[in-house]
């Protein structure tokens, strides 16, 4: 029974040596598999209760209005143009493995490409979310009069986050390839925290809708700053075009036409999802929750 103690004892110190080891290793470093699902669920985790902290405190500190739904769809419309950055992730992060498989020469000649092909679309989209803005903003149907004009003021308050996203995805496209997947998800987790300190905070001081725009977008910019500082040794400008190069232009702008013509479509869904006035005079918004 005393060795089984024993046994037991030291089975358990070893555990805790290699969990303690886990979380004091070198997050600098390319991660294994398991090493980057551990943590990206773990990280992952308090990025979504913050999260949800965040609506809880909009919830609390000013309630559900005519104001937060314009907000809320401000967030849906810039989301129209994020789609840029899913497509990145996708096409992106394949080819800059395959690189780096082939040379180190290779792999920093084309993240190069890609941060100046990044930066370039960033510009470009950032544009074409002011210009098409008349246009775009028809997807709000039911918004009129001075909610059209929160709907605005919001949206404009949104653009930094807009620009500084694509930065951003880029960074951590660029992180995982190299299995630096925690450096990635920290990232994330930055932002939620962040927006949830934000928000809540100025709430709390203020009662003003214009904190939550506002909030996302300083919280961005939080986080791309610190994107930035551990991916800075793969951040520099290279234009080159070679057949690599050629198809990873092929494989960006093909599929990217038809995925933004439908999030385009499903923007427009948003019609059949009016605000409504529930019991005792509170109105919600059935399209916001779930986000």
């Amino acid at each position: 029974m005393c060795c089984g103690m024993s046994y037991g004892t030291d089975q358990g110190e070893l555990n805790g040596l290699r969990v303690g080891e886990y979380f004091k290793r070198d997050f600098s470093k390319a991660e294994t598999v398991l090493e980057g699902v551990i943590s990206s669920s773990f990280i992952n985790f308090f990025s979504r209760v913050f999260g949800y902290l965040k609506h809880l405190s909009i919830a609390v500190l000013l309630g559900f209005s005519f104001k937060t739904d314009a907000v809320f769809m401000a967030v849906s419309l810039i989301g129209v143009f994020l789609i840029f950055t899913d497509v990145f992730d996708s096409v992106g992060i394949p080819n800059m493995v395959r690189a780096r498989q082939s040379s180190e020469v290779e792999f920093q000649r084309l993240s190069g490409f890609l941060f100046t092909f990044t930066i370039a679309l960033a510009v470009v989209v950032v544009l074409l979310a002011i210009l098409f803005y008349p246009l775009i903003s028809h997807i709000a149907v039911g918004f009129k009069g001075e909610v059209r004009n929160f709907l605005k003021e919001s949206y404009f308050m949104l653009i930094p986050y807009l620009f500084l996203s694509f930065i951003f995805h880029h960074i951590g496209a660029v992180l995982r390839s190299v299995r630096r997947f925690t450096a990635y998800f920290v990232g994330e987790f930055i932002f939620s925290l962040s927006c949830f300190i934000l928000t809540a905070a100025g709430l709390y001081f203020l009662r003003d809708w214009r904190v939550i725009p506002i909030s996302i977008s300083l919280s961005q910019v939080i986080a791309t700053f610190y994107m930035i500082f551990v991916g800075r040794r793969f951040l520099h400008f290279k234009v080159y075009v070679d057949p690599v190069v050629k198809d990873i232009l092929t494989q960006f702008f093909l599929p990217l036409c038809s995925l933004w013509s439908f999030s385009i479509v499903c923007g427009s869904g948003q019609k059949f999802c009016f605000p409504f006035r529930g019991k005792g005079g509170l109105r919600v918004n059935i399209w916001t929750y779930g986000g």
